[in-house]
């Protein structure tokens, strides 16, 4: 058991998904983030066992996404829970939230749906339309647990991100609250104070993976309308997942 949590230690290979270069300019009563191109890049080790891929089992040292939409302004109507919430239910689950500068809702209850991967391109391969990818356990003999870890830069306050393995919550993160809530056209925007207990790194995406065997990863991003200021305007959405190889939990 020990030789076993000793090989696991040394095996640890950090994959580092980096999504940036998404911007977003501040208006009169609302505000919206371009998303471009973003990069997935993964720091690889002759001795890691785990991978990063458009497809289960692969060995893919990095990929591209691009976002099926603009990140923004919104709020779930509702409480998650880590482990139950699935992908799809969060991922159309959320109301506008855009304010006016009286700091009032300017839309009553309606829809939304938070950005998502759109595709997924190989390094030097040809892109996939998918909006997920995949981190797979290479090693043939022996099951791994997969943490993973977000770092979202300091001055995005208001950017929240929400992984997903399997189709269940792993954890949502943001330097700021994460407010959910109905929103009512009119209202004052603090008026939604209701928060979601936040993830901590490193959050457990997985505390067994079996040999040869991949989680599915799905990643949506939203800005808490509630959180964005005009100072934030024009400046760059950019955060970071590390997914790390730990000692499985059976």
């Amino acid at each position: 058991m020990k030789k076993s949590l000793l090989m696991t230690i040394i095996m640890t290979l950090v994959l580092v998904v980096a999504m940036s270069t998404a911007t977003y300019a501040w208006y009169t009563s609302s505000s919206a983030v371009s998303v471009s191109k973003t990069t997935v890049s993964t720091a690889t080790s002759g001795s890691s066992n785990l991978a990063i891929g458009a497809e289960a089992g692969g060995n893919i040292t990095s990929i591209s996404m691009t976002m099926d939409k603009a990140v923004e302004p919104m709020i779930p109507t509702t409480n998650w829970t880590v482990g139950t919430t699935a992908y799809l239910t969060a991922l159309n689950g959320f109301n506008k939230a855009d304010i006016d500068v009286s700091g009032n809702f300017t839309d009553s209850v309606s829809d939304a749906t938070a950005a998502t991967i759109k595709t997924v391109t190989p390094n030097g391969g040809q892109a996939k339309n998918q909006e997920n990818f995949y981190v797979s356990n290479r090693n043939q003999t022996e099951a791994t647990g997969i943490t993973a870890s977000v770092t979202i830069d300091s001055n995005q306050l208001g950017l929240c991100v929400a992984i997903f393995a399997d189709g269940k919550l792993v954890g949502v993160w943001s330097n700021g609250d994460v407010q959910y809530g109905v929103v009512t056209k009119g209202a004052a925007a603090s008026s939604i104070n209701t928060t979601m207990t936040k993830a901590t790194n490193p959050a457990t995406v997985s505390s067994s993976v079996a040999a040869l065997g991949a989680v599915e990863i799905n990643v949506i991003a939203w800005f808490n309308g509630i959180d964005l200021t005009s100072a934030e305007a024009g400046q760059s959405a950019t955060f970071t997942i590390n997914f790390s190889a730990v000692a499985a939990v059976a």
